[in-house]
């Protein structure tokens, strides 16, 4: 640690606000990358091949635990389980189908939204 006491304390006071950045700031290359793949999805993130949605949805991971944001995912709605009964199976079957549909749309509508605040 060489030099004056204000460019030690001006050192110091740099690593903390690097540190401050890099703990609950989006960097311009995970910006740039979310904007990349809301490009290549085109509106359509089922379309996007596994490895680029799997990248999209850890970004989205990431980027909203670092800023404390917590939003529905549609991981969270869960299937019925069948009864054992045939009517009942039948209805229920209708509604893990519908519970499905569901989940495709919160999930389209979760990465538009997350995209989107980076167009």
């Amino acid at each position: 640690p060489n030099g004056s006491i204000v460019e030690l304390v001006a050192a110091a006071y740099q690593k903390k606000e690097a540190d401050f950045k890099a703990s609950f700031m989006v960097s311009a290359t995970e910006a740039a990358e979310v904007k990349q793949l809301a490009a290549k999805a085109k509106g359509n993130f089922a379309s996007l091949d596994e490895a680029s949605l799997g990248r999209l949805e850890e970004l989205y991971s990431t980027i909203n635990n670092r800023m404390g944001f917590y939003a529905t995912h549609e991981k969270e709605l869960t299937k019925v389980a069948e009864t054992g009964d045939a009517a009942g199976d039948s209805y229920v079957k209708y509604v893990n189908e519908q519970l499905a549909l569901t989940q495709a749309k919160i999930k389209e509508k979760r990465l538009t939204a997350f995209t989107s605040a980076f167009a």
